[in-house]
């Protein structure tokens, strides 16, 4: 009732992440393509690398940034269907090397569960995969049956530090992570004394509290600032 009396002056009410009610956190609601634009302006070379990048549009408000400034980067999407339409969404940008491999900090397989790719659900199930079948359940819970399409597929992985190392990372403007749960185990990988992104944006709705919190607190230890996007968390140096 108050969104409805707050929407003609283009006001409105939205809860917060509980992971960010703390008194030395200022909280906005700003766009992604804000910060981009901004370190875009900055004159330093822009480099971003997107984990979890699905088919490069799905869910994804930062592909008509890249595409449109032709950012040098690299996509990481470890599902070959989906990886082989990512490649297609970004054939004309040659800049950006595309890997199709998971992030995980030991293995160099595992399997990953994911919605069978004929199966007649929203299209949104097909841009959830993750490690954990209970994961997977639980996040299309609303999707009847879905238990029944769940697949499981074999991946290649590799870290974090090796995917800096054989693709001679040496900075990061933006590093984008949607790994369905996954994203604060990937983020831990990350060695802030050596590369030290200068946004980093996660997927926090589907974390768990413990994980939302710990996430907070490495990153706020590491100087970052945070911004409340709903569903994704904007963390910037």
């Amino acid at each position: 009732m108050l969104n409805n009396v707050l929407q003609s002056g283009r006001y409105c009410v939205s809860k917060i992440n509980p992971a960010l009610n703390r008194p030395n956190i200022a909280l906005a609601k700003v766009n992604v393509e804000h910060f981009l634009a901004k370190e875009l302006l900055s004159g330093d070379d822009f480099f971003f690398v997107q984990i979890g990048a699905n088919d490069g549009k799905r869910a994804d408000d930062s592909y008509g940034f890249i595409t449109k400034h032709h950012l040098h980067g690299i996509v990481v999407e470890p599902l070959r269907d989906m990886f082989d339409k990512l490649c297609e969404n970004y054939a004309s940008e040659p800049q950006i090397e595309k890997i199709n491999k998971a992030i995980h900090a030991d293995a160099t397989t595992m399997p990953l569960y994911r919605i069978k790719k004929d199966a007649g659900v929203p299209d949104w199930c097909h841009g959830i995969g993750s490690f954990s079948r209970e994961h997977l359940l639980s996040g299309a819970k609303k999707v009847p049956n879905i238990d029944q399409y769940i697949v499981e597929e074999a991946v290649d992985c590799i870290s974090l530090p090796e995917l800096f190392t054989s693709s001679h990372v040496q900075h990061i403007s933006f590093l984008q992570i949607d790994t369905e749960g996954y994203d604060f185990e990937i983020i831990k990988m990350v060695d802030f004394k050596t590369i030290k992104p200068r946004i980093i944006r996660y997927e926090c709705s589907v974390m768990s509290k413990a994980d939302n919190q710990a996430c907070v607190e490495l990153l706020s230890s590491h100087g970052y600032q945070f911004f409340d996007e709903g569903n994704d968390i904007i963390a910037v140096l």
